[in-house]
């Protein structure tokens, strides 16, 4: 693993504890969510929008990329699909609920979970079109 590789999967894991530290009191509370909550919203989106371009030519953040997106929309899936199953939920809360807790300055928990689950599953599917992009070009080398 590269230092860049490191450097990123750290950069990523902060950017998620810190989406998680400060929307979970407003989520905890499931009213809806103030200008601060949205901030942090938009600046998590934007965050992945950005760490998915810049270090789409490394096939190892790719599939972090593709990771985060997945859990994402299986998050959202078992929000709008119940489901008794505990790593379910915690997979929510963490990756789906929590820190897209913003998008209820717009919306209902539903409509936030339709609109992250649509948008999380176009993410994955760009995340596998580069990893086998990614492949083609290594083979060509």
């Amino acid at each position: 693993m590269r230092k860049t590789e490191l450097a990123g999967i750290l950069l990523a894991l902060l950017v998620l504890a810190g989406s998680l530290a400060l929307n979970f009191p407003g989520a905890w509370d499931g009213g809806r969510a103030g200008l601060g909550q949205l901030a942090v919203t938009v600046i998590y989106v934007g965050f992945w929008a950005g760490f998915s371009v810049v270090f789409r030519r490394s096939p190892l953040l790719v599939w972090v990329c593709f990771g985060v997106a997945l859990l994402t929309f299986l998050g959202c899936l078992s929000a709008l699909v119940p489901i008794d199953f505990v790593p379910a939920s915690l997979i929510q809360i963490l990756f789906a609920g929590v820190p897209l807790y913003g998008l209820r300055f717009f919306m209902g928990w539903a409509g936030l979970y339709a609109a992250a689950g649509a948008a999380s599953a176009a993410w994955g599917a760009w995340a596998l079109c580069m990893t086998r992009k990614g492949r083609g070009d290594r083979k060509q080398s």
